[in-house]
């Protein structure tokens, strides 16, 4: 059986409950909050993607040409032809020279005998080409980076909204104890 309250210090306190339970319920939206913004921030410093190679490529190279123009990439399942941009899935390739890149551009396809299975000459900038068999190599899309700008607009937005927020709530709750 519901018990009511004898008095008005009963009720008031039982309010004092509720609203306790929802700031409760409001910190965690807040911390929720904060988080994602830590995460937009992290996102927009960590910068290109293409830097996450172990040796980075020189000026001279395709993808170091890419990243100074404020370009990325990611892989697609395209056909590898003549004329698109691939990279090199192999890391620890031997006898290739510093600094080339992971990044290329085929600039021929063909049938190799030696490993029974297709493959592409590409060529990486530098006066370097090489063949490479098909399985090694990854077919890519070139698009233009993200500017860190863009990516920190949705941030302060929502930093923006939630302080709103947030300011609404403090006055509603000065507003709740007169």
């Amino acid at each position: 059986m519901y018990n009511e309250p004898k008095n008005q210090f009963g009720l008031i306190r039982g309010a004092l409950k509720t609203h306790r339970a929802q700031r409760g319920n409001f910190i965690s939206v807040q911390f929720l909050t904060h988080v994602l913004y830590a995460l937009v921030i992290l996102l927009a410093m960590s910068g290109s993607t293409a830097f996450a190679q172990m040796e980075p490529a020189l000026p001279g190279s395709i993808e170091y040409s890419l990243i100074t123009n404020n370009y990325t990439w990611f892989q697609t399942s395209d056909p590898i032809t003549v004329g698109i941009y691939v990279e090199d899935l192999l890391t620890d390739r031997l006898n290739q020279p510093v600094g080339r890149g992971m990044i290329g551009l085929v600039t021929e396809t063909g049938w190799d005998a030696d490993y029974n299975e297709m493959a592409a000459t590409v060529d990486f900038g530098r006066n370097y080409s090489v063949g490479i068999v098909f399985p090694e190599l990854s077919a890519i899309q070139i698009v233009p980076e993200p500017s860190s700008a863009l990516l920190l607009l949705p941030g302060v937005l929502l930093w923006r909204a939630a302080l709103s927020r947030r300011r609404g709530w403090k006055s509603n709750s000065a507003i709740d104890r007169q």
